[in-house]
């Protein structure tokens, strides 16, 4: 795109990315470069700017030169950042009725604030994760119904065995205990499992997400607190019908 070149007239802003790569690291501005479009056309660099990302926040930054209103130029068109000091819609109005009042027919495109533009370019993004969160959610549903079955017909089996412990003295808390326990080990032994085979997915999850780590400690601690808290809640209704046994009636 650029060429470096000898004196020349205009100047321009560019990236730092796009300074190390024309002068080997080197200070940039104050230097001369000539465009290739327009065919050349001298700038002077004015000036050099963090590494910017043109279009999506997840791509990598991009080599950018920026040429100033007020000299001649002609890329077809041109984008304009505007700070806003009120509520969106009367601010976007006003700048198109301000561009239509100086030329009727320049033509606008692309109208919007920065926060629209930055959700239509996470779209996908969005899509994606909450489509993930809703089969996450419908996975530890069905997941809970099924501890609390398995947990409800091994207390139904194990109804003479809590009657016998019962019987020689075990309190009712000490039976939902063990219910309890129980359950925790299970949901203990497959939160082991999932981080195991997390671990193989660590890439493709790593290319969906954006200033978070796939294996982000925080993210990881709260999936597991939600287990857990699925799994001790799944075990509430198995714990109590376990300890509400009468050793009476199982034994007889």
């Amino acid at each position: 795109f650029l060429r470096r070149e000898v004196p020349g007239q205009g100047v321009v802003i560019i990236t730092a990315s796009l300074a190390r790569t024309l002068f080997d690291g080197g200070s940039a501005v104050g230097r001369r470069i000539t465009m290739r479009f327009p065919e050349g056309v001298p700038r002077t660099i004015v000036g050099v700017i963090p590494d910017q990302r043109q279009h999506r926040l997840m791509e990598s930054h991009a080599d950018l030169l920026l040429e100033p209103f007020g000299q001649s130029f002609t890329p077809g068109a041109a984008a304009l950042q505007v700070a806003m000091a009120g509520p969106a819609p009367g601010v976007v109005d006003g700048l198109t009725a301000a561009v239509r009042a100086l030329d009727p027919t320049l033509p606008l495109f692309q109208v919007r604030t920065v926060d629209a533009a930055i959700r239509q370019t996470m779209s996908e993004e969005r899509l994606v994760a909450q489509s993930v969160t809703a089969f996450a959610a419908l996975a530890m549903l069905v997941a809970a119904i099924g501890l609390a079955a398995v947990l409800a017909r091994m207390v139904t089996a194990r109804q003479r065995e809590f009657g016998v412990r019962v019987a020689c003295g075990a309190t009712a808390a000490r039976v939902a205990l063990q219910v309890t326990r129980e359950a925790m080990v299970l949901a203990a032994g497959g939160i082991v499992i999932g981080l195991g085979l997390s671990m193989w997915f660590v890439g493709l999850i790593s290319a969906r997400l954006y200033g978070v780590p796939a294996t982000d400690v925080t993210s990881i601690a709260i999936v597991v607190g939600a287990v857990l808290t699925v799994a001790l809640l799944s075990a509430l209704v198995p714990a109590r019908r376990a300890a509400s046994v009468d050793p009476a009636r199982v034994l007889r």
